[in-house]
């Protein structure tokens, strides 16, 4: 081999080579990241990058290759530059789309689209810590249990998704969550007087009654207001839990039920 062509070549050397290991790299990347990032195509260009790079360090260092190869180099350096920095484009947005779905799979509840136990608790120790008046919703459905035994976990999820639907739009511009099976919890940033709240309690209730559910359904409902209910979370969420089981008391009592089951214990952070 005449080492003379590849010191009179070096820079072409050098340059192939580093964007062959650059290349390199970020394929061994997206080998060990592909089940998760679900995008093939930026694979193949940085693949076309690389072997663009190899083919452009051959012409450099072997002779023999027809002219138009040799002179082709240049061009052949700035298609392996396009297709790698395409290809690491790609990688990034890939990267970025599966951060997106890790944090909303962490803070999000899969059926109802809510936020999760963990997430509407941050977001409840954040809105103490900012000190400014908010209100605490605790709702639990009644019902739920029955309904899945008697008809399948696919209707009560559809019971789940419904009552959902109507917390939300009952308190838009608030962070909903869902802490339990049939349990959610609302956060919110006011504090609205006592008939505003009767007014949008009865609201629900009357919805969940409409869904026309074929076993005797609703809904309990328990509030605490920052600061003046408590400075804590598990001070809120006490006064809330209490409301919540007086109202279910006073439902089973209008039912008829003389075993009015109490509310679950203590709910922590």
């Amino acid at each position: 081999m005449d080492y003379s062509v590849i010191m009179d070549h070096g820079q072409d050397v050098l340059l192939s080579l580093t964007l062959i290991v650059w290349f390199m790299v970020f394929v061994y990347l997206q080998n060990k990241t592909h089940q998760y990032l679900h995008r093939p195509a930026y694979q193949k260009l940085l693949t076309g990058g690389a072997l663009l790079s190899v083919l452009a360090s051959l012409t450099s260092v072997i002779p023999g290759f027809p002219g138009w190869i040799d002179q082709m180099r240049g061009v052949l350096f700035a298609l392996a530059l396009a297709l790698g920095t395409l290809g690491l484009l790609g990688w990034a947005q890939g990267t970025i789309d599966l951060i997106n779905r890790l944090t909303s799979e962490a803070t999000i509840d899969p059926l109802t689209g809510l936020y999760n136990r963990g997430k509407i608790y941050d977001l409840l120790e954040k809105m103490i810590k900012g000190r400014d008046a908010f209100t605490l919703v605790l709702a639990d459905l009644d019902g739920l249990k029955t309904l899945n035994d008697s008809y399948g976990h696919l209707m009560g999820d559809e019971f789940l998704l419904q009552s959902a639907k109507i917390l939300k739009d009952a308190f838009p511009g608030s962070h909903l969550g869902r802490i339990g099976g049939d349990e959610f919890l609302a956060l919110i940033p006011s504090s609205p007087k006592k008939e505003s709240f009767i007014a949008t309690f009865s609201s629900i209730k009357s919805s969940i009654k409409e869904l026309g559910l074929p076993i005797q359904s609703g809904i309990s409902l328990g509030f605490a207001h920052f600061p003046s209910d408590g400075l804590d979370p598990y001070q809120l969420i006490k006064i809330a839990d209490q409301r919540m089981y007086l109202d279910k008391t006073q439902i089973k009592k209008r039912a008829g039920s003389t075993d009015p089951t109490p509310a679950r214990n203590k709910r922590k952070p």
